[in-house]
């Protein structure tokens, strides 16, 4: 597909009308026009038609955007502003020449390629990392570092956690049966993503452990690649083809094709059909995947019934909703659900539940001192809720409240939710 003959597709045209301002993360900290939504669109509008010259300061603005959807989640005329903001990169991108920029490609490309290459990847920073103060606490954390500080803005103090290698994806069985006293109801594919799958590796331990004693038969496709996430939303859309058709290869079938991150399954369920609308036969491969993919909450929650298991966890649990789940998989309701099904479990939304944490991958990165003001904002709204813990199903999303709630020194825990429904299997 000719990327840049992508980059610009008819669709409902913005009316101005302002709603995104009050949903973008980026406007109401910096409270400037062209770092809105309706103020990129105008800025891509005006380069499109020739109207003004692109330059470092276009290019800041286009990269400025988390990409948290919420613009056009809000959007009363259904434009989508994220993907016109995401395919203007994919644009800028093909005809830069920055070295940069290339060098990033080419980091992607690896990782994109070769899943395990992350997680070894990984060992690198960990020789260097600083620890924290406070000593993991008794659910065995792993010990949380972060990069020198020293480094440039965009990595300094970024967290990086210990691995967790004994449970790497690819030492599972290809196909993970019940335990021998529970009967099969069900039949799975489990997307174990890239971080779940080999860097903190406990949400798909837990997840295994959850769906076995439930009576579900789980099939992990050897052949599935890193969902591309990171390169579609960073602008590299080249880079993203590979990974599309190497899962729809590895996940097709007729059984639900369960995600632990909020990311990957919205990248399978929503930019998977986009990258291929125009394949006849990729495009309905990737419309098929799109039906079948669901966040783990999601289906846990609607099983039929859900067997818990019989210890009372005794905890209050703020919810924070990724916005790649309430937004893009429109999938956030099933969170609270299934976690009110967990014996001894007092669950509240967090106060602005649905608001970006800033700690979106890449576009974090290249945003540093944005990413660390919602991190804050994030951060103080989990301890103002006096909870025990906060979850969140986004590897990112607990990064980053992981790293923020360390900073202050708070004993709250940050976890995934599938971990708390495994807790209650402790016996």
């Amino acid at each position: 597909m000719d990327v840049i003959q992508a980059c610009h597709d008819p669709e409902p045209a913005c009316e101005r009308c302002g709603r995104c301002l009050s949903v973008c993360p980026v406007y109401r900290d910096a409270r400037i026009e062209t770092l809105s939504p309706r103020g990129r669109l105008d800025l891509i509008r005006a380069v499109v038609q020739n109207e003004i010259q692109p330059g470092q300061r276009y290019e800041s603005a286009i990269h400025s955007c988390l990409q948290c959807l919420g613009c056009t989640d809000a959007c009363p005329k259904g434009v989508d502003a994220a993907g016109s903001i995401r395919t203007e990169k994919a644009r800028m991108m093909a005809q830069s020449k920055d070295t940069a920029l290339k060098l990033e490609a080419l980091g992607l490309k690896l990782a994109l390629g070769h899943r395990l290459f992350l997680a070894r990847a990984m060992r690198i920073p960990r020789l260097v990392c600083l620890k924290p103060k406070t000593p993991p606490d008794s659910r065995n954390d792993p010990v949380i570092r972060h990069l020198p500080l020293f480094l440039p803005q965009a990595l300094a103090g970024r967290p990086i956690p210990d691995l967790f290698p004994g449970h790497w994806a690819d030492g599972w069985p290809a196909v993970i049966d019940p335990p021998a006293h529970r009967s099969v109801k069900g039949e799975v594919f489990l997307f174990t993503g890239c971080f779940f799958g080999f860097i903190d590796t406990r949400p798909l331990v837990a997840a295994i452990r959850v769906l076995g004693k439930n009576g579900i038969r789980i099939r992990i496709p050897r052949s599935q690649a890193c969902c591309g996430a990171p390169a579609s939303l960073s602008g590299h859309a080249g880079l993203l083809d590979k990974s599309c058709r190497q899962n729809l290869a590895a996940l097709d079938g007729q059984v639900p094709v369960l995600t632990l991150c909020a990311t990957c399954g919205n990248t399978l369920k929503n930019e998977y059909p986009a990258r291929f609308r125009r394949d006849p036969r990729l495009g309905i491969l990737a419309e098929k995947l799109s039906r079948r993919v669901q966040d783990m909450d999601e289906y846990l929650a609607g099983l039929d019934p859900f067997i818990s298991g019989p210890t009372p966890l005794n905890q209050r649990a703020a919810i924070h909703l990724p916005c790649h789940l309430n937004r893009g998989m429109h999938a956030g309701t099933g969170v609270e659900a299934f976690l009110k099904q967990l014996p001894g479990l007092d669950v509240q939304l967090l106060d602005g539940a649905d608001e970006c944490c800033g700690g979106g991958g890449l576009c974090a990165l290249k945003n540093p001192d944005l990413s660390r003001t919602l991190g804050h904002k994030k951060a103080l709204a989990v301890q103002q809720s006096h909870c025990d813990l906060v979850t969140t199903p986004c590897p990112g999303c607990l990064l980053q409240i992981r790293s923020h709630l360390g900073i202050s020194d708070s004993r709250i825990q940050a976890v995934h939710p599938v971990e708390l429904a495994a807790r209650t299997w402790t016996i």
